[in-house]
């Protein structure tokens, strides 16, 4: 017979996934989160979910009102504008370390052939599905990140990266172009692979600038149909 998970296994679990759905907005913006039904979904006890909840809560995916309940935080300007505020100073910075580490050689090997992989996936980009271009960023990101060789860089940077990826996929729908935005990757990562700490620097502040003008445009664009 196989042991029971632990509370602490299946808190894992649900935030995961819940981590997912949530970012990618297969729980939309604004909906309820029951726990009743949470715990029905994934087979959980009361205790794991609500520790799920909570994690969540502190990531700024959700939040608890007393005597309402639990629901996914909205995706507004204001939600936009706070990101962006961060994102404008770390991302240049993550991308700077991670150009230095490579010229100067300490940049491990298989971080380097990640890098490598992904520069020559985004020059060769042919998807157009929105969502897996999402992952496709997500993961650029995620390489960029652990490149940078600062934990808590990284740790701050997923949390804002995994927000502003969940802007994005709340606006996808009013996106007039996706496909360009990822691809624009391709030039940032040769300049990694390079050493060029200055444009890395320069690239990634544009990259950011350019997906807060993109996003700001899509949120304030009416509903298409319409």
């Amino acid at each position: 017979m196989s042991p029971e998970p632990s509370p602490t296994t299946q808190a894992e679990r649900v935030y995961g996934a819940l981590l997912e759905d949530l970012i990618l907005t297969r729980i939309a913006p604004g909906a309820p989160l029951s726990e009743a039904e949470l715990g029905q979904r994934f087979e959980a006890g009361r205790t794991p979910v609500r520790e799920a909840l909570k994690r969540l809560e502190g990531d700024q995916l959700v939040v608890t009102y007393p005597r309402r309940g639990t629901f996914a935080t909205r995706v507004d300007l204001d939600a936009l504008e706070e990101v962006t505020e961060v994102r404008r100073v770390l991302e240049p910075l993550a991308a700077g370390r991670a150009a230095q580490r490579t010229d100067r050689d300490l940049l491990p090997a298989p971080e380097q052939m990640v890098l490598e992989s992904l520069a020559c996936e985004a020059e060769a980009l042919e998807a157009s599905d929105p969502k897996e271009l999402l992952r496709f960023d997500l993961r650029v990101h995620q390489a960029v990140y652990r490149a940078a060789g600062n934990h808590l860089l990284a740790g701050t940077l997923t949390n804002y990266g995994n927000l502003a990826t969940r802007i994005w996929s709340s606006t996808i729908s009013q996106l007039l172009e996706v496909r360009g935005h990822v691809r624009e990757h391709a030039e940032l990562l040769r300049c990694l692979l390079a050493g060029d700490e200055d444009q890395a620097e320069r690239l990634a502040a544009e990259h950011v600038d350019a997906f807060e003008e993109a996003m700001r445009a899509a949120l304030t664009r009416p509903p298409r149909g319409r």
